[in-house]
């Protein structure tokens, strides 16, 4: 059985980004479809959040993002 390779760790997933934010995965998955949090970089069809983008996020008042600009990525 083929192994899936574990994210890097500068990422977050739906469920860490949870814990990290105080939130449920259902509340994240909810801010994300609103346009409440950074996008998310696709890895397959898991979202993930770079740390970096977060953490800039948290440290400029927790903006909306552009809602006429979709930057989701897929790797």
């Amino acid at each position: 059985m083929r192994q899936m390779p574990t994210p890097p760790p500068d990422l977050y997933s739906q469920k860490d980004l949870a814990t990290r934010l105080g939130f449920s995965d259902r509340q994240i998955r909810r801010m994300n479809s609103a346009g409440l949090i950074p996008s998310p970089v696709m890895i397959g069809s898991s979202p993930r959040w770079t740390r970096a983008d977060i953490d800039s996020w948290l440290n400029s008042g927790c903006p909306k993002r552009d809602a006429g600009k979709s930057t989701t990525q897929s790797v």
